[in-house]
Order: structure tokens, then C-alpha cells, then sequence
């Protein structure tokens, strides 16, 4: 019954076929037509209008990610988990706010719902899980994409559609600075310059942190730091570990910042070991 429902949707939504990025092994990328996929229940169909490139899309590309290593990521898939777009069909059992038109971004992650002990509250953390256009689940570099209504977020008609794209990684950003110490009233220091942390760095401001400063080796991002928020910033390259901490020491009057997040990726610079020499508390 399932399936002649499913199928039944597949030909009222009469979408015909469509482009999709498909990854078949290590780097092998095409761009194939697919059937547009039929809303089953509980779910709907997005017209994707941007998706955004995560440098874990290219550990996908380049088998580097460690889900290849595990099994929970297998080829072939198509990437893509940082997306907004527009719902054009709305499967059955979906609750009755959702419909048509609206302009939506969706979750990463989602649990299996009740079997492993870690839904819904750690679905992150759950064996079944499936990632959007990572692990189990095609995502975003195709025209449109079925998606479960329970990790579908509204966004606003207003908001553009490059700057919807960004909801995802953006989330990452605010799960960080809410897991953490209250930023408000506080010093915080930001290394690694790339999106994460320039989002990072917007991100403490708007919590409240009285200063930032962005650690990073790119001079055109760590301009751009300064134009989003960040109080003062350090190019890193050619400087030692104890430069950074008399340069943190210098903006924050004396004192190491009592927050310190790690945007940068780089092992060999901030680790748990010379974390407790550049900050007050490590996070």
C-alpha cells in the first residue's frame, strides 16, 4: 500500500526528471538524471535554490572521510547538507503547517526515533542515523530532494537565499557558543579564519562577548573577520606559540581570554596541550 501511495504522488507531482550530482567512487563525480523523488509520508519535496560546498563535501569527493572507514558512509551518494529551497509537493500525514511555497532549510542528522537510546534527544549520536547528502541519504546537489518534515525549518520569504544557505553551518556556530560558558560579558578568542569561524566570530558578538579577536592565516579573511565583528585579528604565520599568547595577552589588557574556540582544524598548533597556555579556559 505504501508504494502505490508512493507512486501514486510520483505521478501527481508530474516533475518529470532531474540533474543530480552523483558521487560513484573516489573521484568520480557526475552530473545524472534521476527521477524527481515522490514526497512519501511524512515527508515533502524541495526545489533546491542553493547548496553550499563544506570541506566535508570534498572528504566525500576524495574518500578521505572517516564514515568510508566505518561503513557508515558508502558511495555511490549525492552531497550536499548545507541547502535552502522551496517546498513543491507535500507528502501524506504531514502536519497541516506545512504546505507549498513555503521557503524552508533542513537538519543534517537524523535519528532512527526510539530504538538505540540516543533519540530524540542525542540523535546525533544514534548508530542508525542518516546525514543529509553524507551517510544514508542524498542531499542537496540535485534540483530537489524528499525530506522528512520533522528536520525541516522554516526560514523567512525575506531572508536571501545566499544567506539561507549558511542556516546549516550557522547552527553549528550557535551549538558551540550555547554549549559553552555564557559568552556575554566575556573575552574570546577564534582560531581558524574559513566560514566556521568567521561565523563563529559574528556569532559571540551577538551573544554578548565584549571582544573577539580572529587568529587565522588568510589576510583576505582575517580583513573580512574585521568587518563582521571580530575586535582585532592575528596572522599567524610566522608566529610561535608564545607570540599568539603575548599578542592575546596584549588585546585583552594583561589577561588570556576566558574562551577559546578551534575553527581551524590545525592539530599541530592548538591542541590540548598548548590550549592551557593561550586561554583562561579551554572549550
Amino acid at each position: 500500500k505504501a508504494q502505490q501511495e508512493t507512486r501514486l504522488r510520483a505521478t501527481r507531482t508530474q516533475l518529470g526528471d532531474m540533474d543530480a550530482v552523483v558521487l560513484r567512487g573516489k573521484g568520480r563525480a557526475f552530473i545524472e538524471q534521476k527521477p524527481v523523488p515522490a514526497a512519501a509520508s511524512g515527508q515533502v519535496v524541495v526545489r533546491i535554490r542553493a547548496a553550499g560546498v563544506c570541506g566535508t563535501d570534498v572528504e566525500i569527493f576524495d574518500g578521505t572521510l572517516g564514515y568510508f572507514e566505518t561503513g557508515l558512509a558508502t558511495y555511490p551518494i549525492t552531497p550536499g547538507h548545507e541547502w535552502c529551497g522551496t517546498i513543491v509537493d507535500v507528502g501524506p500525514d504531514c502536519p497541516a503547517n506545512w504546505a507549498k511555497g513555503q521557503f524552508v532549510v533542513g537538519e543534517t542528522t537524523m535519528g532512527c526515533g526510539d530504538c538505540c537510546g540516543f533519540c530524540p534527544e542525542q540523535y546525533n549520536r544514534c548508530p542508525q542515523r542518516t546525514e543529509t547528502g553524507i551517510a544514508r541519504r542524498d542531499g542537496g546537489f540535485a534540483q530537489y530532494m524528499a525530506f522528512p518534515v520533522s528536520a525541516l525549518h522554516r526560514i523567512a520569504d525575506t531572508v536571501p537565499v545566499d544567506v539561507a544557505v549558511l542556516a546549516e553551518p550557522l547552527s553549528v556556530c550557535v551549538h558551540a557558543v550555547e554549549s559553552a560558558q555564557s559568552p556575554k560579558g566575556t573575552h574570546a578568542v577564534v582560531f581558524g579564519d574559513g566560514p566556521i569561524g568567521l561565523l563563529l566570530a559574528q556569532v559571540l558578538k551577538s551573544y554578548g562577548a565584549t571582544k573577539v579577536v580572529m587568529v587565522g592565516a588568510t589576510p583576505q579573511r582575517l580583513e573580512l573577520a574585521r568587518t563582521v565583528g571580530a575586535d582585532a585579528v592575528l596572522d599567524v604565520r610566522g608566529q610561535s606559540l608564545l607570540d599568539v599568547q603575548a599578542y592575546l595577552r596584549q588585546s585583552f589588557g594583561g589577561c588570556l581570554p576566558s574562551l577559546v574556540y578551534e575553527a581551524s582544524g590545525n592539530t599541530e598548533f592548538v591542541t590540548p596541550r598548548s590550549a592551557p597556555q593561550l586561554v583562561a579556559r579551554w572549550c
